[in-house]
Parts: structure tokens; sequence; C-alpha cells
């Protein structure tokens, strides 16, 4: 079994060797990436520097709650951050019946009875 970054490597050799067949009368056609280079620069003359956004991820550690969002906020904001970013779940629509009553695997850090009530 190769690691991971040999076999990126080689199947990157591979399409790049696969490149080379396919190019006409012995001329290898420009590169997609060298003419990406190429155009970039060009764009480069009209950049204007804007200032970073830094986004903090809070998830779903809200647990739902509208109170526990704005303190995270405001930890965020007090960090330095630009955004909070927030995810909330329909457990019920993602998980089976099964897994949804199923119980926590680790019931002292479960918010429910059950895995799906912890994930709610």
């Amino acid at each position: 079994l190769k690691p991971f970054w040999l076999q990126q490597f080689l199947l990157l050799f591979v399409q790049s060797q696969s490149l080379r067949s396919l190019s006409t009368a012995g001329q290898m056609a420009e590169p997609a990436s060298k003419k990406a280079r190429t155009a970039d620069l060009a764009a480069l003359h009209g950049f204007k520097y804007q200032k970073p956004k830094l986004i903090a991820e809070i998830g779903c550690n809200h647990k739902g709650e509208l109170e526990i969002a704005k303190e995270l906020l405001t930890l965020c904001k007090e960090a330095g951050a630009t955004v909070g970013k927030f995810q909330k779940r329909t457990p019920k629509e993602l998980l089976t019946p099964e897994q949804y009553n199923a119980p926590h695997p680790n019931p002292e850090n479960s918010y429910g009875s059950t895995y799906g009530e912890h994930r709610e």
C-alpha cells in the first residue's frame, strides 16, 4: 500500500504523460496552468486589497439556544473574528429511526437520553 501523497503524485504523473501523448504534430500544447498564470497576472493590475475576513466556526455548539448563540458570537468578536458561522441540523431527517433512538455512545457527554435527542 502506497502512502496517499505517493498515490497522488503517481496519478498526476500518469495524467501528465497522457497529455503529452495527446499533443498534435509533436508539439506540446500550452498547459492550462500556464495560461491561467498569464491571465492571473493581468488581473492583478486591477487588484484592490481588502482586509481578509476571519470566520469563527461555532457549529452546533449553541445547542439550539439563542442566548448561547449570542454569547458565542460575542466571544468570537472579542477573539478578533469578523463572522461567526453556525450549523443547524434536523436529525429526524438525517438519521434512521434506529439511529435516532439509539443510546448515545458516551452518555456523560450527551444532551439527551438518545443519540437523536442529543443531536437536536
